[in-house]
């Protein structure tokens, strides 16, 4: 079955070509299973292959693990604990990882983390940022990246305790990528303009234009504007009370980024 994409394949092929014929066929072998969700039969195949490969190609070990590993994150069986754990080892090994197979790992990652297995998100920002650490300028993977930050600085701005102080240039950054990548997403404003307002930032404008632009508005952003505008050498206290009114203007369903004990106590 040639099923496979050519990159791929001239990278597979490079890694298996002193195994002869055999080796390559059983790769070809595990791939197609994979590709017909046969995963319990492809670790099989892949264990076999990995059996009679020869003990001294360390390159060749990376590669069968990593198409371990990618059974593993496509297999729907696997735990959410199991895959993150297989997340992060993709990500202590990616420079050594072929870059067809490398881009089928992140894919993968991706997927469970924005999907069903969220508790794989950290593991996967950490393979997706290494990945894009090795080619800066690859638009998919810093798409990519910056989708899995959306999803982990929108579960940030919910916590319920403030972020420390030696963790805001790295949120500030994160948002910035998020923003570069224009990725539209008024939590993610908010979030930005409220870690500067925390780093005592002097540039309102640059916290003022954050809180004007997102979209859509909902009471973390009409809190974290009402903020902004109090931060004003001038400070405009009948709009601020109006935000603040609107933001909390249901105690029965105040979100968990409006809720957070710091944020009533700002």
């Amino acid at each position: 079955s040639d099923t496979l994409p050519a990159d791929q394949r001239k990278a597979v092929l490079a890694k298996l070509e002193q195994l002869g014929s055999g080796a390559e066929l059983q790769m070809y072998k595990v791939k197609a299973l994979v590709e017909d969700k046969q995963y319990a039969e492809a670790r099989k195949a892949l264990a076999d292959m990995a059996a009679k490969a020869p003990k001294d190609n360390a390159d060749l070990a990376v590669e069968i693990s990593a198409t371990g590993w990618l059974i593993d994150l496509l297999d729907p069986a696997t735990k959410a604990g199991d895959a993150a754990k297989t997340v992060s080892d993709a990500a202590a090994a990616v420079n050594k990882i072929s870059p067809a197979l490398r881009e089928e790992l992140c894919a993968a990652a991706e997927a469970l983390a924005l999907g069903k297995k969220p508790g794989t998100l950290q593991a996967a920002v950490k393979l997706v940022a290494a990945t894009h650490d090795l080619d800066p300028g690859d638009k998919a993977t810093q798409t990519r990246l910056a989708k899995l930050l959306a999803a982990q600085l929108t579960h940030q701005a919910a916590l319920p305790n403030a972020p420390k102080a030696n963790e805001l240039a790295r949120l500030v950054q994160q948002c910035e990528q998020v923003e570069e990548a224009k990725l539209d997403n008024g939590t993610i404003d908010a979030l930005h303009a409220e870690c500067l307002l925390m780093q005592d930032s002097k540039d309102r404008q640059q916290m003022l234009d954050l809180v004007q632009k997102a979209q859509p508005v909902d009471a973390y952003t009409r809190l974290v504007q009402a903020r902004v505008l109090r931060a004003l050498p001038q400070s405009n206290w009948a709009q601020i009370s109006e935000l603040l009114t609107t933001a909390y203007a249901d105690p029965g369903k105040v979100p968990a980024t409006v809720a957070a004990p710091f944020r009533r106590a700002a």
